[in-house]
């Protein structure tokens, strides 16, 4: 999970409500760690390979 002051980050809020994407220029950071860490630990169904990058989620 990631932290921050040594709590767990589960989610953001901007002026009260919650974020559901944070972005970097065009690449999408937020939606691809919640869909391996939502749970609050890693899911096995959706292992790192390789040289893969943070991607969204293949519904």
């Amino acid at each position: 999970m990631i932290q921050y002051q040594g709590r767990d980050i589960i989610g953001f809020m901007f002026n009260g409500r919650a974020v559901a994407e944070i972005r970097r220029g065009t690449r999408l950071v937020w939606q691809a760690i919640r869909s391996c860490f939502g749970s609050g630990h890693w899911i096995g169904s959706r292992p790192w390979i390789g040289t893969d990058k943070w991607k969204g989620t293949n519904k």
